[in-house]
């Protein structure tokens, strides 16, 4: 459930489900904007080593 917290001017969630490419990567059930921070980040890190290791391999199939 997510509810409107006027003092804070912000949206707050009971829960957070982070996909990646069609997976669930986290399912935080306290959410707070630290924590989704902290694992949108390391998602992002995790996706672009994947991205450089398959570029890699593609460039040494083609030699």
């Amino acid at each position: 459930m997510m509810d409107l917290d006027h003092e804070q001017g912000c949206v707050r969630a009971d829960r957070a489900i982070v996909f990646a490419d069609g997976n669930i990567v986290a399912d935080e059930t306290n959410p707070n904007p630290d924590r989704m921070n902290d694992l949108l980040m390391q998602e992002r890190r995790r996706s672009l080593a994947q991205q450089t290791v398959t570029s890699q391999v593609n460039s040494a199939l083609i030699r």
